[in-house]
């Protein structure tokens, strides 16, 4: 499940001028049942975002949009 994850972890251990990035999670009630908020900002801003059932699947969402984001080659 965290397949966009490691991908996105590798690439961002290769750089050399690796972007300023905060990860933050927090668990907020949604209909009833607790879930995960994950944001990630980059100079206040935020640049992903993932509301899912755990905070696991929330990273890796938010790892996906970051592929996304920076244009890096994945499936």
């Amino acid at each position: 499940m965290a397949h966009h994850k490691t991908t996105y972890d590798r690439w961002y251990r290769q750089q050399a001028g690796a972007p300023p990035l905060q990860w933050s999670g927090s668990i907020v009630p949604h209909k009833g049942q607790n879930a995960w908020l994950v944001e990630v900002t980059m100079n206040d801003r935020v640049v992903a975002r993932a509301h899912c059932p755990t905070k696991d699947i929330a990273e890796n969402e938010c790892a996906k949009q970051l592929l996304v984001y920076f244009r890096v080659p994945h499936d």
